[in-house]
């Protein structure tokens, strides 16, 4: 605009010159008319021609300028419109397929609640980029059966330590390609090491990085060891020098549902559970996580089913929460359109 407005001054201080200021452009004008001269009448000066073209120049740049104006109007009108069509129909979808879900959920925990100790089913959606190693997480939906107490977070992130990450991932790789356990010994030694160097927690993002995927190591070891995949993390025992920092570390927010996403994203089985550990009604409580991937939905689910501390009554609790995993698999198959269950197979 600044550079518009130095071109049209320009142009003014120029014509302004040229009918005002005689003796500067004088030569310059009489040459011009004795060129013109066979042409035109001696009564239509050079100035004058010069004049009327400038004035041309400038009428006709403005309005190409105003065309121009207009045009980039309509095109952020018409781009407008479309992005809100988009948002419409995207949040038409979400409805759509939200409404699916909550009635699938609530379905399915009013049933399993009469056979199996269900009282609640949440859901979340988790994005993790590999690019700044970023986990963000959000509540989607639930259901509670009446006359319990559940907490949601409605939304969270977590930043995760990318080498260490990739350090586990590599002694992963190693089990399952050359059946080495060197490397994850070696990881197990170096974040135990890291987190009973001091008995309260110093750095917490540090230490809670190094607890998180130590949890999952050990877990992986003792479901190779077991052949099965329900190994709870409360199983595992004090495995930390000093206790109460490992309960802490364990109550932590949603250090659980963090678990469970690192357990996806590194393909360690292909649902995971873990045990409340604290104080309160909550206590005892177990959680079964499920990733689940919709049709033409490249965003995750993660439908976390919360069991009762009553199942301590069970002879068999691994049995009876197999048997819960199997009819949510079939139960969601028939509700709704999936493209992925990583069902792996329960061995009970």
């Amino acid at each position: 605009m600044k550079k518009l407005i130095g071109f049209y001054s320009a142009l003014f201080v120029v014509y302004f010159g040229i009918f005002m200021q005689d003796i500067f452009f004088e030569p310059f004008t009489t040459k011009i008319e004795d060129f013109l001269d066979p042409y035109i009448s001696k009564k239509v000066s050079a100035k004058a021609l010069i004049g009327i073209g400038l004035t041309l120049f400038v009428a006709i740049d403005l309005y190409l300028q105003i065309k121009k104006k207009q045009l980039d109007q309509e095109k952020q009108s018409i781009k407008e419109e479309k992005e809100q069509l988009h948002h419409q129909m995207q949040t038409l979808s979400f409805n759509i397929g939200g409404q699916k879900l909550k009635d699938f959920i609530t379905k399915f925990t009013k049933e399993a609640y009469k056979r199996h100790y269900v009282i609640a089913t949440q859901i979340y959606r988790y994005e993790f980029s590999k690019t700044n190693y970023m986990l963000n997480f959000r509540y989607e939906e639930g259901f509670v059966v009446k006359g319990e107490r559940m907490n949601a977070v409605i939304q969270e992130s977590f930043q995760i330590d990318g080498p260490l990450y990739r350090e586990f991932e590599n002694a992963i790789k190693a089990i399952e390609t050359k059946s080495e356990f060197e490397l994850i010994q070696q990881f197990i030694v170096k974040c135990k090491t890291v987190l009973d160097k001091y008995s309260k927690i110093k750095n917490i993002n540090r230490e809670l990085n190094h607890f998180l995927l130590l949890v999952l190591a050990l877990q992986y070891v003792a479901n190779i060891q077991s052949e099965t995949t329900l190994v709870e993390p409360a199983k595992l025992g004090d495995f930390l020098k000093y206790k109460r920092k490992q309960e802490k570390l364990y109550t932590l927010s949603k250090t659980g549902l963090i678990r469970s996403i690192l357990n996806t994203e590194l393909k360690l089985s292909s649902f995971y559970n873990f045990e409340h550990i604290g104080e309160g009604d909550k206590n005892g409580r177990v959680y079964l996580s499920v990733p689940i991937n919709r049709k033409d939905d490249p965003e995750p689910y993660i439908f976390l089913i919360t069991i009762s501390p009553k199942i301590d009554q069970e002879n068999n609790q691994g049995l009876v929460m197999a048997e819960t995993l199997n009819e949510f698999f079939e139960l969601i198959q028939e509700e709704i359109e999936v493209v992925e269950i990583n069902q792996l197979g329960l061995v009970v």
